[in-house]
């Protein structure tokens, strides 16, 4: 089985390792992102299968 890829968008990294943590114990690989324009980046460069995306980050928007 192939794994699906999941990008994690959150300003604040305890967030982020909490979600990469348990996805990876079910399965799925993870990037993480720390703002949207870092997000931008990464998806120019990847493809995800899924996102998961704080809409309240400070800075920024998507």
């Amino acid at each position: 089985m192939v794994s699906k890829n999941i990008l994690l968008v959150d300003d604040e990294s305890k967030i982020r390792e909490l979600l990469k943590i348990y996805l990876e114990k079910e399965g799925f690989s993870t990037c993480q992102a720390a703002d949207g324009q870092k997000a931008l980046e990464m998806l120019r460069q990847n493809s995800y299968h899924l996102i998961i995306l704080d809409l309240m980050m400070l800075g920024r928007y998507l």
